[in-house]
């Protein structure tokens, strides 16, 4: 069925999603983090968008997390576990990236179709500073030991990000170097084989002018899940990360205007593809373990400067590099792979703030180049080897118009250029299965909002931006010939309203969305047979019309000085409203892992100066694991409570935690016509101490 012009869709489809979600905005809300733990006179600036804004001067709906909630929760040890809270973000099998307002942030091709692809994810996740790679955001672990900040991006951010963001960005900043001497340590121990040991240290090397920084994580772990794997190299039920970053600040006394900061960061880490579960599923085994454990090791580089030319103007360059090593331990013949990617990124942004008119100029650049070798033979695929090469370059700008007291109008835009040139084939007995081709896309991309502050009560605006993701292609395992998709593109329409209603004490936030997709991409699970036996894959293309919606509203809210709550929900409707024939499979149907609900509450007291204790529930509705929404791929609604207490006593904390309090079985994904399936983790607990002088 025709979409219909936008208007219409926001009156016929959203009338009752606006309606409750603007009703509701001040009663449910996704935790303002940020709100809630900073003291008036110290606002978090979020940095993400290239200009310094507070929460309450940014449109976007973003959630922020800053290292008091970290250190609150000293058993949120990855990125996974803050994501899985977040209103309109839904986690799936482990081995995809989020869905975040239904948007799949893996991309359109996973598993086999996008190794052979050379595919790239629809979310960027930038840790200080660097782009990672497609391996590292879905099959690797970022831990979130002495970070400093978390924002996550819901908005498209094509307009500042340029490629891979049209469901958002992920931003997370760890920890700066200190002139004063700090140090500190964290044990943590658990179920399920937990074992955690984090260090980290910093100080002056030259007073006032030169400071290091030095953070070492490791973490020993097993999976959830009993699996019994062929693959013999590597133990199949070990879920292990560590990592080593250094840091150096130099504030020449020379130069006293710039700053420049470098950092090295090595991590490592070792995981299933998927924790799989066959039925019946209670028992969270897998007999036949076929699928991959990915090994990623990363080595990451970051320099960054930034000069204040005079009060309002300052000129910030950064420039990264990195070199990944994924490699994919399978059963022989089955999906043995080798990644090797080095990743280059320059960025250079000016930013002046006058009495009017705000000014945002800046150019970036992005290369990645992927060296792959994959073994197909036991699928009669053969063995093969590819070169691929993805080059980006972007210049983009914002300019901010305080039109009255009261009224700002900010307008943006971005052009976009991206190429990927793949080459290189699978040789089977068959015969050979080429691949030689190059993409190139380029993308004007607007942006506009206007907002009016009604008093510290409220802050009320619209938005208005069109993002776009580039097209490309993949070995088809049934027709031996390149499969191509094109680029997809949506314009998102925005209201958004932040403000106070007793104060600093009580925070608000809330948006309402529309996305008017077109040429969505989209994907159709298939099934081959193979002498290994049945193979099942994603299959992409586009469809000419599809539209997302729905809202994020949050509410923190220190009740007392020893109370704090914050309660946060996220409406969604998903549709896929016009297909490239009449009786597709997909013609009307939600998009994947797209549920209509998600929600969290939590609890923070203390009932004596030295004790806390922290309650969180999160809740969310069912949705189906694939695009055709096959009845037997569907995953039922599912919640979990979570506890932790703390005692301070000096500079020691000692702490003790509880996740999935009540043991909830839940399903996160199912594949396969449903004879394979993922869960959420069973009831996990532990202890820590940690100590900072």
């Amino acid at each position: 069925m025709f979409m219909g012009n936008v208007s219409s869709i926001m009156v016929s489809r959203t009338g009752r999603i606006a309606g409750e979600a603007m009703g509701a905005a001040i009663l449910m809300a996704m935790p303002c983090h940020a709100q809630a733990q900073q003291a008036a006179d110290e606002p978090i600036i979020v940095t993400g968008e290239r200009a310094d804004r507070s929460i309450a001067q940014t449109s976007s709906s973003v959630l922020v997390i800053i290292d008091q909630d970290l250190e609150r929760q000293p058993d949120t040890d990855r990125l996974d576990q803050l994501l899985g809270r977040a209103a309109n973000v839904t986690l799936g099998s482990g081995g995809q990236g989020p869905t975040i307002r239904g948007l799949d942030t893996t991309g359109v091709l996973r598993d086999l179709p996008a190794f052979l692809g050379g595919t790239r994810p629809r979310t960027t996740l930038i840790v200080d500073g660097r782009p990672v790679s497609y391996n590292e955001f879905v099959f690797g672990a970022e831990p979130l030991w002495d970070v400093d900040k978390v924002e996550i991006f819901r908005s498209p951010q094509t307009t500042t990000q340029g490629r891979n963001s049209i469901a958002g960005a992920i931003f997370v900043e760890t920890a700066a170097p200190e002139m004063a001497w700090h140090a500190g340590a964290r044990l943590i121990g658990g179920n399920l084989g937990t074992r955690q040991i984090s260090a980290m240290a910093t100080g002056p090397v030259l007073s006032d002018q030169l400071a290091f920084r030095v953070t070492g994580d490791l973490r020993r772990g097993r999976t959830a899940s009993t699996l019994i794997s062929p693959i013999e190299a590597v133990d199949a039920n070990s879920d292990d990360f560590e990592q080593l970053r250094f840091k150096l600040l130099a504030t020449p006394s020379a130069v006293p205007d710039l700053r420049l900061e470098a950092s090295y960061q090595a991590s490592h880490s070792r995981a299933p593809q998927i924790e799989g579960i066959r039925p019946p599923f209670k028992d969270r085994r897998d007999p036949a373990a076929t699928y991959g454990i990915f090994d990623i090791s990363t080595h990451a580089l970051t320099l960054r400067g930034k000069w204040t030319m005079d009060p309002a103007t300052e000129a910030v360059a950064t420039i990264t590099a990195g070199q990944v090593d994924a490699r994919r331990y399978a059963p022989p013949g089955l999906g043995e792979a080798l990644n090797d990617v080095t990743d280059r990124n320059v960025e250079f942004v000016l930013r002046h703030q006058g009495k009017e008119l705000d000014l945002l100029v800046g150019a970036a650049a992005n290369r990645v180049r992927l060296q792959q070798a994959i073994d197909l033979s036991a699928i009669g695929l053969g063995t093969g080897t590819f070169r691929d090469l993805q080059q980006s370059e972007g210049i983009f700008g914002e300019l901010k118009w305080q039109a009255l007291d009261r009224l700002s109008v900010t307008i943006g835009g971005r052009y976009q250029h991206d190429r990927q040139h793949r080459a290189g084939g699978l040789l089977a007995a068959a015969g050979q299965l080429p691949v030689n081709f190059e993409e190139r896309f380029s993308a004007f991309l607007p942006r506009l909002s206007v907002a009016f502050e009604a008093g510290a009560f409220a802050t009320l605006g619209i938005s208005a931006q069109r993002a776009a993701n580039p097209g490309g292609a993949t070995l088809s395992p049934v027709t031996g010939m390149i499969d191509g998709f094109d680029a997809e593109s949506l314009w998102a329409y925005e209201i958004f309203a932040r403000g106070e209603l007793d104060g600093p004490a009580l925070t608000y936030a809330a948006n309402l969305f529309l996305y008017d997709l077109r040429n969505a991409q989209r994907s159709v699970l298939r099934a081959i047979e193979t002498p290994g036996g049945t193979f099942y894959f994603q299959e992409a293309g586009n469809v000419p019309r599809a539209y997302s919606q729905g809202a994020e509203l949050q509410l923190a809210w220190a009740v007392r000085p020893d109370l704090s709550l914050r309660l946060s929900a996220g409406l969604l409707e998903t549709r896929i409203t016009r297909t490239p024939i009449d009786r597709d499979i997909l013609a009307g149907s939600q998009f994947q892992r797209a549920p209509h609900f998600t929600g969290s509450a939590e609890l923070s007291w203390r009932p004596a100066p030295s004790v806390e204790l922290n309650f969180s529930y999160w809740r969310r509705s069912g949705y189906f694991s694939d695009d055709a929404n096959t009845p037997s791929l569907r995953v039922g609604s599912a919640g979990a409570l979570d506890a932790r207490v703390g005692w301070q006593t000096g500079d020691l904390r000692l702490f003790a935690f509880a996740r999935n309090v009540f043991d909830r079985f839940y399903l996160t994904a199912l594949f396969d016509n449903g004879s394979l399936a993922t869960a959420g983790d069973p009831r996990e607990y532990g202890a820590g101490a940690e100590f900072r002088f």
